[in-house]
């Protein structure tokens, strides 16, 4: 066995995250459950594998030294076990074995030290027992990394979109029978944050104004601005149709030039509960 250390991150981390991984790993107190997360209590039953299909992903690379050294494919640690589900998931998305034994050595590597593959532990405990969603990250050249939507979120910005492969370590484990945690949401939006984001981004509109009461938006003001031309007219019906929701309301401001309407200002106000 061999100790390695963490290569060049797909995964860029956050601070919050770099020190609770720390923390999972160094204090005392969770000492118990690091015991209990890497006891080998789980059979090759229990991975609906067989010795045969086992064997032949060892040879390829696919999994770990520590997994049969010993003799046999007797007992899986929990870690261990999810990562025998995740080469399953891997090849049902139709990663090469190749592929698939790149990804390995990006996540589950080995630490002596610590006797434990470090990243996927703390990962996969964090997905267990937390409300924050964990993925393994992979691409389509075998490269990938493990952490946080949050963090994975922040590297596609800071690195650059890239087509990639998320695996759920939630969904991997409610595939045990366990129960976990769902997942809370990125961004907890309040209906009137919704609204504005609507407005914003879909219906374009030129001015916005909102009153806010306590934290939330109560009140959204919202102006489309109109320039018309003679085949273009303003119409009445069309003024009409732009106040769709009972709970709108607003008015016109129409500026007149040569006889038409040359400009037209629709004021929508929503008031939200």
């Amino acid at each position: 066995m061999s100790t390695k250390s963490r290569k060049i991150p797909l995964i860029l981390r956050t601070t919050p995250t770099d020190f609770d991984y720390a923390h999972y790993h160094s204090a005392e107190e969770l000492a118990p459950l690091r015991m209990a997360v890497r006891e080998k209590k789980y059979t090759t039953g229990h991975t609906a594998v067989t010795y045969r299909v086992l064997g032949h992903w060892a040879q390829n690379g696919l999994i770990p030294d520590e997994i049969s050294n010993g003799g046999g494919w007797h007992k899986f640690s929990i870690v261990e076990r999810a990562w025998v589900e995740v080469i399953k998931k891997l090849r049902e998305f139709g990663l090469s074995l190749e592929k698939i034994a790149q990804v390995r050595e990006s996540i589950m590597w080995w630490n002596d030290k610590l006797q434990s593959y470090p990243d996927f532990e703390y990962f996969l405990m964090k997905a267990l027992s937390s409300d924050v969603d964990t993925y393994i990250l992979a691409l389509s050249n075998g490269k990938a990394d493990v952490g946080t939507m949050g963090d994975i979120e922040t590297s596609k910005v800071i690195r650059g979109n890239k087509d990639i492969l998320l695996i759920s370590l939630k969904a991997i484990l409610e595939g045990f029978g366990l129960t976990v945690k769902k997942p809370k949401p990125l961004v907890d939006l309040t209906d009137g944050e919704i609204e504005l984001l609507f407005k914003i981004r879909v219906e374009g509109s030129n001015e916005i104004k909102i009153k806010i009461e306590n934290g939330k938006i109560k009140e959204i003001e919202s102006a489309s601005i109109k320039t018309h031309t003679k085949t273009d007219p303003l119409s009445f019906q069309g003024i009409r149709d732009s106040f769709k929701e009972d709970s709108e309301f607003g008015n016109i401001l129409i500026q007149m030039e040569d006889g038409y309407p040359r400009t037209s200002k629709i004021t929508h106000k929503k008031k939200l509960n």
